[in-house]
């Protein structure tokens, strides 16, 4: 995709208004960025920053603005974990019921690499 003068000035100015955990993934060079910029939209409050994601998506075109007015679509199984600036998109585990379960599963990560314990 394209980016235009008005809509790299529009990111920019969405990047100041979007909260801490997102700013490193609002990027240009993002390939993702206008996606995630629409679960922005749906998850924030902030009147001023809806109103910037949808003249981005205005601009970039007809589909993305579609997008922006359909309904939230279910949950994919990806989670989003940033390290370091870096994201990283993973594929959520199955949640059960059991706690001992979750305890098994949890596993220490010193400096970004599996520990044993």
């Amino acid at each position: 995709m394209q980016f235009t003068k008005p809509m790299i000035e529009l990111v920019y100015e969405i990047r100041k208004r979007v909260p801490s955990d997102l700013k490193p993934a609002v990027k240009l060079a993002n390939p993702e960025l206008i996606p995630e910029l629409i679960e922005a939209y749906r998850d924030s409050r902030d009147t001023i920053l809806k109103t910037l994601i949808r003249a981005l998506c205005e601009q970039a075109g007809p589909a993305w603005l579609d997008a922006l007015d359909s309904p939230p679509a279910t949950h994919s199984k990806l989670s989003v974990h940033i390290y370091r600036g870096n994201v990283q998109h993973k594929e959520r585990e199955a949640s059960t019921g059991d706690s001992t379960a979750v305890m098994e599963r949890k596993r220490k990560i010193y400096r970004g690499r599996v520990v044993a314990g």
